[in-house]
């Protein structure tokens, strides 16, 4: 569900059709001076058919979520439509490349006649953007934020230098793709390419049993490229298209998805959530024509929403557990990205001539989150609650805050890192190198999401220090069943109140020398 809202609240549509041109060729010619050949991922939406209101409706029906509950997401989402509105909007697209790998999707929004760069460029900017922010997690680089000739883009260094230096790709599967679904509300293209292919054939002649366990020719001649369509008014639907390569990988494609949902549906989690995946997989079972599968799903359907409906406690803690590991993500990036240059993650604070320490490790990674200017304006050779530095308290990062945390928190944050002698943070002017951690970065945890009662300002050099008999103290709170944790290799995991407390000691320390049977 939170992709499925990711994608309605933000990816836009193409710009508006010329004489001549059918809404697919218009929208692929918008979108064409930003793909390359490694382009893999495609989405939009029509900012012009999204009603907030039946948004919410629809919100409220598959989660059963109360109205009060998604007030907020209504009054932030109808605001910033408003805004983008007025400067003149209509468009936003996702892209994905490969070459942009990992910095994530780069927003392109075309500029079509009395549209105002600029005022775009505020607006994402503004705070009427971050008010989104508890609600919609936008998975692009930070790096950038540019107005070009035609446009106005925000993702990564290198998709802007790309787009400044290079010819952009012929590639004729986007308007196919597009005129597949036809003229929805939002669509999503999947293009894999011929390099990826065959990538995945040399790598992995067979999927996980996780997947089917089927020959992975199955899916790279089965997928030549997929759209997805969603329809928000009068009622919301989706259309799936997956073009093949011919008619018989698309039979073989259409025998291997009851196979793949059978090695999915062995996933407790998955039964917990919808008790009766058995009878929905075979709804969302698609159909074959050729070399192409079609699945159609319309929300008047009674069986499928009914098979849909999520309680409202499931729905919320699946959603915020998701939108707090997608913050973790971002974090542990930017350690990654400070170490690239320094040649070491940062220290538990920067410390003064007397060993006092002054400012957090959070915000010394400012400028790797896309917050150099925010970066700026602290004195680092003075302490956090300086009269200067204290001021910047109310500022903290969006970033920094986890969904699920109080409101109440204001300039505070439960995304802590673990300190002790043996652990990434030190307490001490120690900085911890790769060559440190002998454990293996797959086995070390380097930033957790506590509860609120353990939340510190965000500014101010204080973490978790872990109990050796107690290690989960603390660390429950926002998601009942355990805490979110990103390990030292970048991977999120959520680990279970119930897990045995050796093993999780030992998945704090960096050099304990221990087994840990924990993957």
């Amino acid at each position: 569900m939170k992709k499925v809202l990711t994608v309605i609240v933000w990816i836009c549509s193409a710009m508006p059709t010329l004489a001549g041109e059918s809404p697919a060729e218009a929208r692929a010619k918008a979108i064409a001076p930003y793909i390359d050949e490694q382009t893999i991922e495609i989405a939009r939406i029509d900012l012009s058919r999204l009603d907030i209101d039946a948004l919410e409706s629809k919100f409220h029906e598959f989660g059963k979520r109360d109205a009060a509950a998604v007030a907020p997401f209504r009054q932030a989402a109808s605001q910033w439509v408003r805004d983008f509105t007025k400067a003149g909007g209509k468009d936003i697209y996702f892209v994905f490349s490969l070459a942009d790998f990992p910095q994530g999707a780069t927003m392109v929004i075309p500029l079509a006649g009395d549209a105002d760069g600029k005022a775009m460029v505020d607006l994402l900017k503004s705070t009427s953007t971050d008010q989104l922010a508890p609600w919609v997690h936008l998975p692009v680089a930070g790096e950038v934020l540019e107005k070009l000739d035609g446009a106005v883009i925000a993702g990564s260094k290198s998709f802007l230098a790309r787009v400044r230096t290079e010819k952009a790709a012929t590639r004729p599967e986007v308007a196919q793709a597009f005129a597949a679904v036809g003229d929805s509300a939002a669509q999503v293209l999947l293009l894999p390419t011929a390099d990826v292919r065959r990538v995945v054939e040399e790598l992995m002649p067979r999927l996980p049993k996780a997947a089917g366990g089927e020959p992975s020719t199955t899916l790279t001649r089965g997928i030549l490229w997929a759209a997805l369509s969603i329809d928000l008014s009068p009622n919301a639907g989706l259309r799936l298209v997956i073009q093949s390569q011919d008619a018989a990988a698309a039979e073989k494609l259409a025998a291997a998805i009851p196979r793949f949902y059978d090695a999915l549906g062995t996933q407790t989690q998955l039964r917990r959530t919808f008790p009766h995946f058995d009878q929905l997989a075979r709804l969302l079972t698609p159909r074959v024509a050729k070399a192409r599968l079609t699945l159609n799903v319309d929300s008047r359907d009674e069986v499928i929403l009914k098979l849909l409906t999520v309680g409202e406690d499931k729905f919320t803690q699946a959603e915020g557990r998701q939108a707090c590991a997608a913050k973790l993500k971002k974090i542990v990036l930017a350690l990654h990205n400070y170490e690239s240059v320094h040649r070491k993650f940062p220290a538990f604070a920067n410390f003064d001539s007397n060993g006092k320490p002054l400012l957090s490790w959070r915000v010394h990674i400012l400028p790797y989150l896309g917050q150099e200017a925010l970066y700026k304006e602290f004195h680092l050779d003075e302490p956090w609650d300086s009269e200067h530095n204290k001021a910047l308290i109310k500022r903290m990062p969006e970033v920094y805050r986890c969904p699920n945390a109080k409101p109440s928190l204001a300039g505070k944050t439960t995304y802590l890192g673990p300190v002790g002698a043996a652990m990434m943070f030190t307490g001490d002017p120690q900085c911890i190198q790769f060559k440190d951690v002998t454990d293996g970065t797959v086995n070390t945890i380097f930033v957790v999401d506590a509860g609120d009662d353990r939340a510190v300002i965000w500014t101010k050099p204080e973490d978790l220090k872990i109990d050796a008999k107690d290690p989960m103290a603390g660390l429950v709170g926002h998601h009942p069943d355990g805490f979110n944790a990103v390990f030292v290799d970048g991977s999120i995991h959520f680990i279970s109140r119930g897990v045995d407390k050796t093993i999780l000691h030992a998945l704090f320390t960096r050099n304990g020398g221990e087994v840990v049977p924990f993957k």
